[in-house]
């Protein structure tokens, strides 16, 4: 096995150590040698891989960027939320935050 570089792009592969381009091969099987993107789908939904199976196939980078982009924003828009609540709510739920930083910790409540 070689190791991979990573393009410009913070996802794409572009070549091998060596200077090849490397193969890849999926879990069904399906294999190729062209340079590969991987998304973390993490928080996709089951309407967002059927959008990108109905997609034509020169769109689906474009499309699974849109989407995982958007997915990680919603995600992060929640996390965001949920905290502000918790914090909020602090003082009767009997919690302590606090926020890391480079001097230490500060308490945020």
């Amino acid at each position: 096995m070689i190791n991979l570089y990573r393009g410009l792009a913070e996802t794409s592969i572009v070549m091998g150590d060596n200077g090849s381009t490397p193969l890849w091969i999926s879990e069904s099987g399906d294999y190729g040698l062209c340079p590969i993107t991987i998304f973390d789908a993490h928080h996709w939904t089951a309407s967002n891989f059927e959008e990108i199976d109905e997609c034509p196939a020169s769109d689906r980078i474009k499309l699974a960027r849109i989407i995982t982009d958007e997915m990680t924003a919603k995600h992060e828009n929640e996390v965001h939320r949920f905290v502000s609540e918790v914090r909020d709510r602090a003082t009767q739920l009997g919690v302590r935050m606090f926020l890391l930083t480079p001097e230490g910790m500060d308490e945020l409540v």
